[in-house]
């Protein structure tokens, strides 16, 4: 009697339970403040009492295989639990603390100018991101996380989801709105997440912060000269003023032109099969401020065979006939992938198109000759109402046999040259695309279409000078029949003779003045460029780039 007490006189002082003597004088113990309540203890069998703890969501207590609470009322367990869960609170107080404190100074000291001129570097990092992969994936996804300190603390929580349709990947954060995109590889300037592993449509993963940013803090910069203590615009008056004027500046806000974005307008895929066609030429939209890269391509329209048909009606067969041939899908092997049977063995599934299409391009659906869509030449493509399949030859004919056995008749298209696009800033300089006439240029430089009201039109940010465009941006423009160029203006200039070249005192060459005209054949450009005696290939160059370089022209010496 005197153990039993003992017992449950330390029992008493770890939780708080209430005990009844049974006639026998067994005691009976149940947990909390009423007899009914669950039971720890009854006759000589006991019911395991187990602490859980989170980082996140605290400490729950299990009793047995079933009950589970948040809390207790009372004895040292409740002690314990409450003082882990304050220590777990300040922890992710510190956590957050610390995540402002590094958001708020790198924001800071990146706007500012360090010993050499150059934007300030981030300050600190303490941010840490980890993959968390859903039981509902089609497959167990590789997925790895290429973080730059600094950079990645700028970034939060978000969750990935994979289009069959576009291929892609994209990034949402936690308000919905869209981070960013890519195939294989997205780029969120502080993190690049590469999947290493195909998906399918619906396939997604989260990536979600590791706490500890108060342990994790550390400093970045290893040299002086990097502190940007210096204000990005500096303004001091000159020496020489006498006058008494006052300047005031101010940074103007960014609007946005009222046109809808690149991004909404055209597909994100670089394909000759999945792209945006426009009905009629003129402004399309405006590339966003913060896109660090864009790819733009104009595509000519490969032949294109188009077969038309629901998701409740499923494909049971389809033939493509070009260059007097008919090829005819599936052949009898690869049968069971277009049109495999369910559990039952006798009801056909029907396949999305986008399935169709990655089974087609993968050579896993041959035709009957058995020859695969790659060894044909051909490429397909999914979209919400049927599959597209093109190549280098013009299709003569299609048919699509549907599983109810309905047939009808592919929609065929022939090949289109690309058409060309052009690339402006809102102040009017053309960075990209052919250069405009000055009719064009009147028509096209307008607020209507986005620019400024004092946009002028120049073309001298065409060519890239030491590889570099305008402001310093990588512009590399790609034409499939070249741009045209003329390899030595400079015969032109000594018609032929190389001993015009010779050094001749007093001057330094024997050409005579003389004047340069260039013209397009289009009727662009016609302009005159008056070239002095004795003038060296750098001094003619540099005076045909001032005449020229605002219609897009470079000249090299």
């Amino acid at each position: 009697m005197d153990e039993r007490d003992r017992l449950i006189s330390q029992l008493s002082q770890k939780v708080l339970v209430t005990v009844e003597y049974g006639s026998r004088h067994e005691a009976n113990i149940t947990f909390g403040r009423f007899a009914k309540g669950p039971v720890l203890i009854n006759g000589d069998r006991s019911v395991p009492l187990q602490a859980i703890h989170h980082n996140t969501s605290g400490t729950v207590f299990r009793l047995g295989n079933d009950i589970v609470f948040k809390s207790v009322d009372d004895g040292a367990i409740k002690g314990l639990s409450s003082s882990l869960n304050v220590i777990e609170s300040t922890f992710q107080k510190l956590d957050l603390l610390a995540i402002r404190v590094v958001e708020e100074l790198n924001a800071l000291h990146t706007s500012g100018i360090d010993y050499d001129g150059q934007r300030g570097k981030e300050l600190f990092t303490a941010k840490q991101f980890e993959v968390n992969l859903p039981a509902s994936n089609s497959k167990q996804l590789d997925v790895t996380l290429l973080q730059v300190p600094g950079k990645i603390d700028a970034l939060s929580e978000m969750t990935f989801k994979y289009s069959a349709a576009t291929d892609h990947w994209t990034a949402y954060n936690i308000d919905g709105s869209i981070v960013g995109e890519g195939r294989k590889e997205i780029d969120l300037g502080g993190m690049v997440i590469k999947v290493n592993t195909p998906a399918r449509d619906g396939d997604g993963f989260n990536v979600s912060r590791v706490s500890g940013e108060a342990g994790r803090i550390k400093f970045l910069l290893s040299d002086g000269k990097e502190i940007a203590a210096a204000s990005n615009f500096v303004i001091t008056p000159a020496s020489i003023n006498t006058g008494s004027a006052v300047l005031t500046s101010r940074i103007i806000e960014e609007n946005s032109p009222d046109l809808e974005s690149v991004l909404d307008v055209t597909t994100n895929s670089i394909s000759p099969v999945a792209f945006t066609e426009f009905r009629s030429g003129g402004v399309v939209g405006y590339i966003p401020a913060n896109a660090d890269s864009v790819d733009l391509a104009s595509f000519g329209q490969s032949p294109i065979i188009e077969f038309n048909f629901s998701s409740t009606e499923g494909v049971g067969s389809f033939s493509v006939t070009f260059g007097g041939t008919q090829y005819t899908f599936p052949s009898e092997e690869t049968r069971s992938t277009l049109v495999p049977l369910a559990e039952d063995g006798q009801t056909s599934i029907k396949l999305k198109s986008d399935m169709i299409a990655e089974y087609l391009n993968d050579g896993i659906i041959k035709s009957l000759s058995g020859h695969t869509l790659k060894e044909l030449g051909l490429f397909a493509s999914g979209f919400e109402g049927g599959l597209k399949i093109t190549g280098i030859t013009s299709f003569t004919s299609g048919t699509l046999t549907t599983q109810d056995g309905a047939t009808t008749n592919a929609i065929v298209r022939d090949s289109t040259q690309p058409s060309g696009f052009r690339v402006f800033t809102r102040e009017g300089r053309q960075i990209a695309g052919q250069p405009l006439s000055n009719a064009e240029a009147s028509l096209l430089i307008t607020e209507e279409n986005g620019f400024r009201d004092n946009a002028i039109y120049r073309a001298d940010y065409l060519n890239a000078v030491g590889g570099m465009g305008y402001r310093g941006a990588e512009i590399t423009n790609l034409r499939p029949d070249g741009y045209f160029t003329t390899t030595s203006v400079t015969s032109l200039i000594n018609n032929g003779d190389l001993t015009r070249l010779i050094r001749k005192n007093p001057a330094v060459n024997g050409l005579s003045a003389q004047t340069v005209t260039v013209t397009t054949s289009d009727g662009l450009v016609e302009s005159v460029v008056n070239v002095k005696a004795g003038a060296s290939a750098k001094d003619t160059a540099a005076k045909m780039n001032v005449s020229l370089m605002e219609v897009g022209f470079l000249a090299e010496a």
